[in-house]
Formats: structure tokens, sequence, C-alpha cells
């Protein structure tokens, strides 16, 4: 067993010394170069996705700030849907109720942290923290992560195709 360990280990450290110093052509063997400027492409691409889907978020914050909970819901596409624990919503009447019956929010932070996929459909990972007024006057605050898979509409704007949330731990 010992020989052929070392057999193995003599195979890689003489393609290691055929290939020379630096090691880069290794590298190439396991990625093609053709992927090189896609990927420094896809940063870039990635970082304006990440403004438009905060510029995105901002809309429903701020719309919620401003008592338009019609403007919340509609950031999410005519059938898009919104899952959750014991919670299932999908389509424009179901999204509005959903919206509309949040009662006595004050405040709604949502906290982007890492965002994928393409320009024409992407998805984010957030925590979004809703502080609300119950009946009693009491604060209320609720932290819940989620994952949103947006879609961009014929207009091309990016659009809530589905939400899925759980509580925050």
């Amino acid at each position: 067993m010992r020989a052929i360990v070392l057999k193995s280990a003599a195979l890689v450290i003489g393609a290691l010394v055929t290939l020379g110093p630096g090691v880069p052509r290794l590298k190439r063997l396991f990625t093609p170069q053709q992927q090189q400027p896609q990927q420094a492409q896809s940063v870039d691409a990635l970082g304006d996705l990440r403004k438009e889907i905060e510029a995105r978020n901002a809309v429903m914050t701020d719309g919620l700030r401003r008592g338009d909970l019609l403007g919340v819901a509609r950031v999410y596409e005519d059938d898009g849907q919104i899952r959750g624990p014991q919670i299932r919503v999908k389509g424009r009447a179901a999204i509005d109720e959903y919206y509309t019956g949040i009662k006595g929010a004050k405040d709604w932070k949502l906290e982007v942290q890492e965002v994928g996929g393409t320009r024409e459909s992407a998805w984010e990972i957030g925590r979004s923290t809703l502080a609300q007024v119950n009946g009693d006057g009491q604060w209320h605050k609720s932290a819940v992560d989620f994952v949103m898979i947006w879609k961009r509409d014929p207009a091309g704007q990016l659009r809530v195709h589905l939400e899925i949330y759980n509580f925050a731990y």
C-alpha cells in the first residue's frame, strides 16, 4: 500500500516539475482560459445587479413607510408567489391582500446579503426586519430570512417572481 502512495506522490511531483515554476499551467488544465474574461465581466454585472435589487428593495421599504402597501405589492409579478411558514400566497389579488393586511407597520429594513443569477433572472438572499405597533400600542419587531427570485418583465423592470421566507434565529 505504501508503495502505491509513494508512486502516486512521485507522479504528482513529476507532473509539477514538468510543468515548471508557478504552476499556472496546471490551473489551465482545470480552468479553461475562455472562462476568465467571463468571470471578470460577471463580477461587474453582479455589482450592477445588486444595486438594481437594492433599488427595488428601497421602492418596497419606502412604500411601506409612506403607507402605500399596494405600491409594495406591485413590485411582485402578477403571478408572483410568497411562501413562508403556514402561508402560501399566489397571484395579484392574493399578493395585494397580503400586503394591505399588514397593520401598524412603521419601519422596514431589507438587508441584501447575497445576489446572483443573470440580468434576466436573479436571486437574492437577505433579511427582512419589520417594526410594527400592535393594537395595544406596543412596538413589535419581527425578522425573517428570505430568498427572492427576481425576473425581468417586458418593460425591463425586475419583479419578484417568488419569495420564500422563514423566521430568523
